[in-house]
């Protein structure tokens, strides 16, 4: 663009050198004012105004050649610059992708040990913490393999496993009620009736006080032995404290929920960075869902309330799932005062704690290694491109049209509209001769005389003379130019 644009400008500027030079052409009767020819250079003129200057002199195309040559100046080419953009497009290709592992629930016994789950959930919901590879804070995968790839996506159609728990407030419907250093809580939930509860007021210990009068407790609670209508088990929490140090105006808040578990299947798509996978996104189709035996989970189940969690301050009665479950509704309320817990923010935080522990479970403990499987998957690599932004490729292509429109017609002008030169000025000498058989010099000398303190003979003749009335031609047969009306103008 910039050698184009000098190219044009130096077209340009010897079009307008010329342009005195074929206005002198014209014949006698035709003959143009002095400012027109032998008074006119557009040289003298900065180059962002010139234009004006011909368009007002009347030498349109000269003035459009101008305009156009500031215009691919001052805008085409800056802007010429952004006629590439590189963007990141993915290229997509089919390829294979192995799976040596598969879910096995009857790896789930009463041995299987469910504390780091449950410490994994609440690093990862409370601290933010990256999940194991192949894992979500919902799914859990079976691994994939042989992926060749270095950095990019690998998207796949697999099943996803996940538990869920679907909870009800039950502290309205719930009995309690005190006898002697226990606190007991009955309820019923959806067609099963919940094992009675019980909370400790006092440990009966004289060196480690543990009265509930200044003790927040968040205690789970399972049960198991649900009719099959009633879906078979119930995981609950009871939390909440004793306002006002009065054992007798408890305040607790009773949760009772129904376990699911599920195998989904869906789109996963992992990220790979360096070639291990760094990111998961799982699209699932519901339609394709299908739940799990509950029965399966039992052990799951019955042993949730027995992981123990120990507190120094002996102010929080709890256990490992209760503890989890308690840190992350206090990150949902964004307050670390447990009485503005409510009920709906305890919920959100059972259900979604469950669900990230049960998906921690299944990945570390529930995959076994089998036989290589063969998975037909989609990779997706991004890849920097350069594209033509059209806004700026319609403008500069509609300035070069212009420009070759114009230099088609600079041809046919330069035919059409002749100078008096027989060759190019050149220099001084070349100038001076053809100056010297016009009738210039008489008019240079006769303007010295009169004004001899004077040296600037241009504006002495437009200061004191009526130069507006002077024509200017060159004469082709004597091939020297002549003034009209000089007489005139000097006496």
């Amino acid at each position: 663009m910039v050698l184009n644009r000098l190219a044009w400008d130096s077209i340009v500027s010897a079009a307008a050198e010329r342009q005195p030079y074929v206005e002198l052409r014209k014949s006698k009767e035709k003959a143009v004012r002095m400012d027109r020819s032998i008074l006119l250079d557009y040289r003298s003129y900065a180059s962002l105004i010139s234009w004006a200057f011909a368009f007002k002199n009347r030498h349109w195309f000269l003035g459009i050649c101008m305009v156009l040559n500031q215009i691919l100046s001052i805008f085409i080419i800056p802007i010429a610059a952004y006629l590439f953009s590189p963007a990141t497009l993915p290229v997509h290709s089919n390829i294979s992708v192995n799976i040596v592992s598969a879910f096995n629930v009857s790896l789930l016994t009463t041995e299987t040990d469910a504390q780091p789950a449950i410490n994994e959930a609440g690093a990862v919901l409370v601290h933010r913490a990256t999940p194991p590879p192949y894992i979500t804070s919902e799914y859990a995968f079976e691994p994939l393999s042989n992926i060749s790839i270095q950095s990019g996506n690998v998207t796949a159609a697999i099943d996803g496993f996940s538990g869920y728990i679907s909870c009800e407030l039950k502290t309205s419907d719930a009995n309690v009620y005190r006898d002697g250093n226990l606190l007991f809580i009955d309820m019923n939930d959806r067609g099963c009736r919940i094992p009675t509860q019980r909370l400790p007021l006092s440990n009966g210990s004289s060196h480690l006080e543990l009265s509930l009068l200044d003790t927040i407790f968040a205690r789970t609670f399972s049960t198991d032995t649900c009719s099959n209508k009633a879906h078979n088990s119930r995981i609950g929490l009871l939390a909440g404290g004793f306002p006002n140090n009065n054992t007798n105006a408890w305040n607790v808040t009773a949760i009772s929920c129904i376990p699911s578990f599920w195998k989904t299947h869906g789109n996963l798509t992992v990220t790979l960075q360096s070639s291990i996978p760094s990111r998961f996104e799982f699209h699932p189709v519901p339609a394709n869902s299908t739940e799990i035996d509950a029965t399966e989970y039992q052990a799951l189940v019955r042993g949730l309330p027995a992981y123990q969690a120990f507190d120094p301050t002996g102010r929080f009665y709890t256990d490992v799932f209760g503890r989890a479950v308690f840190g992350y509704a206090q990150k949902l309320n964004s307050n670390t005062e447990p009485s503005v817990l409510n009920s709906t923010t305890l919920i959100e935080s059972m259900e979604r704690t469950f669900a990230a522990m049960f998906a921690f479970l299944t990945g570390t403990a529930l995959f076994e290694s089998t036989e290589k499987r063969e998975l037909r998957a989609v990779q997706s690599i991004n890849v920097t491109k350069l594209f033509v932004v059209r806004p700026v490729a319609y403008t500069v292509t509609a300035a070069q049209i212009l420009v070759a429109l114009c230099n088609v017609y600079l041809i046919w002008y330069i035919e059409r509209y002749p100078s008096c030169l027989g060759d190019e000025p050149r220099g001084w000498l070349r100038i001076a001769a053809m100056i010297q058989k016009s009738d210039l010099v008489d008019v240079v000398a006769r303007i010295q005389r009169r004004y001899p303190e004077s040296d600037k003979i241009e504006d002495t003749v437009r200061k004191q003379y009526t130069w507006k009335e002077c024509r200017a031609y060159y004469n082709e047969s004597k091939e020297r130019v002549v003034v009209e009306n000089l007489e005139e103008i000097m006496t």
